[in-house]
């Protein structure tokens, strides 16, 4: 039996122009006759916004005018808080001023005025982008993680390469929306004390192996992929064995645990099956990119986290 759509179940999707999730999204949405809006918060002087005492607040999508109060569900998808303005129009103060006083009046705003479902809220998603914190909640919970260092002492993180024969990683303790930054073997043989000490970073046991996965957990919903390649960090080079993948009910369940643990709604997570056959997790991206591995594995993926937001 098809179940018609709720009167007044209500998507507002918060992210930046370009992003190819939210528009597909969206589009989903529409087609299947739900009410969805799109905020590109990269453009707020496109998208009014009101709130006052004794009125409603609403706020001028594309889409038209929405009022939060019938709105059921905030996708707080990836909302680039830096705004798109005319090229030369404000100096480097004044572009600082308008960007910090957008992030703060938008979060002030939803954080007032919506009462329904975030996926995920913004406070959850700024917690759980904390990698060392992910790793610390995971341990906790049983998942096998990889040992483990932040730091910028060159003592600390000499004396920690040592301890694992030199076959240590590094990776950026925060992911940065302007420059890609691949996880990479630690030379510290070609690192010298000074650049240790300029930015902590992570350092973790290297972890062999060549199966890797990644898992997309929408809600209870688990969509899993194998990526077979010897390459240290996948992401560069998908032109790689990839399939579906199915993972075991008690692997699902501390995913799940961990997603409940983080206060996420949703989450893209990276693991690792070692040349031992160890499942070894490494982070969860609160709103990672999944809709890649559609062509590749053959997973409705669009489709069932488009359910996803209707059930939450």
């Amino acid at each position: 039996m098809v179940q018609r759509p709720m009167a007044r179940k209500s998507v507002l999707i918060v992210s930046n122009t370009n992003d190819l999730h939210a528009l597909a999204v969206r589009r989903e949405l529409a087609a299947r006759g739900f009410p969805v809006h799109l905020l590109a918060c990269d453009r707020l002087r496109d998208h009014l916004l009101t709130s006052g005492f004794g009125s409603e607040p609403f706020l001028e999508t594309e889409g038209g005018r929405v009022e939060t109060a019938g709105v059921s569900t905030v996708w707080w998808r990836r909302p680039s808080l830096d705004q798109r303005l005319p090229e030369g129009a404000l100096d480097e103060d004044q572009v600082h001023f308008v960007n910090a006083n957008c992030k703060a009046t938008l979060r002030s705003f939803l954080r007032g005025s919506f009462t329904g479902t975030w996926v995920s809220s913004p406070e959850a998603t700024d917690r759980a982008a904390d990698k060392l914190h992910q790793l610390n909640v995971a341990r906790r919970l049983g998942l096998r993680v990889p040992d483990t260092l932040l730091s910028n002492d060159p003592a600390s993180v000499r004396a920690f390469h040592r301890r694992h024969g030199g076959r240590v990683i590094i990776k950026a303790a925060l992911n940065s929306s302007r420059v890609f930054l691949a996880t990479r073997p630690a030379d510290l043989d070609r690192i010298s004390d000074a650049q240790i000490r300029a930015v902590p970073s992570l350092y973790q046991e290297f972890i062999p192996g060549t199966a890797h996965l990644r898992v997309n957990c929408f809600g209870t919903d688990i969509h899993a992929a194998l990526i077979e390649t010897d390459a240290l960090d996948w992401r560069p080079d998908i032109n790689v064995p990839i399939s579906a993948h199915r993972i075991d009910a008690a692997l699902q369940k501390q995913l799940i645990a961990l997603l409940e643990a983080l206060d996420l709604r949703t989450g893209v997570m990276d693991l690792k099956i070692s040349d031992r056959g160890e499942t070894v997790w490494f982070e969860v991206n609160p709103q990672g990119q999944f809709l890649f591995l559609e062509p590749l594995t053959g997973q409705n993926l669009l489709a069932a986290f488009t359910e996803f937001l209707l059930r939450a």
